[in-house]
Parts: structure tokens; sequence; C-alpha cells
């Protein structure tokens, strides 16, 4: 089921400690999909979350959840929309970001560079990505760390502790409602 999905995947997402998560979900039947975004959508908009399909093969769809006010914050940093700027992202707009990041997934054929904006990885993290072509990192967890080590290290634990809490919640509860902070 998709709730339980957006539970496992992204939970630092609905406790609003991160601006986005993505993840492939597998379904039987488009009509289906359909149907569950709608249900999820209805539940979450009202929270400030966001849940859209990136790329869709027809069995798979790669799934974006996010927060459109903290995005639009992130695309709105300086040093963010210079980075940005060089994959032709043309503003701060999160719909026109959005439609150009679907572009970029459907031409790279795989994750283009900048997913890590829309993730809210570190900048610092992200261009150092791009800079050594994902090698030579400092360290590895949710993502490769080129900046710093000691805030990306407790940027994973804090990410880990709040998706255990939340997969323990969502298993007494079942209301991904309730689990999902206010904008």
């Amino acid at each position: 089921m998709l709730e339980d999905k957006v539970i496992q995947f992204c939970a630092p997402t609905l406790a609003r400690i991160k601006i986005g998560s993505m993840f492939g979900y597998s379904y039987c039947s488009q009509e289906k999909l359909k149907v569950e975004l709608a249900i999820i959508n209805n539940k979450l908009n009202r929270k400030g979350v966001v849940v859209v399909v990136l790329h869709d093969n027809g069995k798979r769809a790669l799934l974006y959840v996010f927060r459109p006010d903290m995005l639009f914050v992130r695309l709105s940093e300086c040093c963010v929309s210079k980075l940005m700027h060089n994959f032709g992202y043309e503003s701060c707009d999160v719909t026109g970001a959005l439609q150009r990041l679907i572009y970029r997934i459907s031409i790279c054929g795989s994750f283009p560079h900048e997913v890590g904006i829309f993730l809210g990885y570190p900048v610092d993290d992200v261009a150092g990505f791009i800079d050594h072509c994902g090698n030579n990192c400092k360290a590895c967890g949710q993502w490769k760390v080129y900046g710093d080590v000691e805030y990306a290290k407790n940027l994973f634990a804090k990410y880990k502790r709040c998706e255990k809490i939340y997969m323990n919640r969502f298993k007494i509860d079942g209301d991904i409602a309730k689990l999902t902070v206010c904008a």
C-alpha cells in the first residue's frame, strides 16, 4: 500500500525536517495508482505535503514526496539558484523546477545530479558530487558527503531516528495524517 511506503521512505519529510524524499513504487494498474495518489494527496496536502510522479514506466513509478514551501525557500538560496541554473532551471518557481526535473530524469535515464537539491542535501555535497563525478567523498550515508562530515552524520542519525519512530507509530495508529506535521 502506498501509505506504508510513504511512511517507510519519507518520514523525515512528513516530520518537516527534510524538504523531500523519493522512492520507487510498483503498482498493478495505472488506475489504481491514480486512486492511491489522490487519496494520499487528499490526506497530506492539507498538511503542506505533496506527492507527485517524476517518472513512470507503466509498472513502477518514481514518486517525490515534498514540502513546496521548503522547496521554494531552498531554490531561492543564491548558491542553489546558481548551481541549478547550470542545469537549465530558470527560477525558484517550484512548479517550473519540478517540470524541469521531470524532463531531466526522462533524458538522463537515471537521476540527474541536481536531484540532491530537491531532497534537501547540503549544497556543498551536491556540488561536490557533481565536481568529483561521485568519487572521492569524505563520507557516505544517505548521500555522499563532500562538505561538513559531522553535520551530515548528525543528519543521517536524525533521519534514521525519525524513520524508526514513524514506522513504530504508524504500526500502532495507522493514520498518516496524524503523523504529518503541519506547514
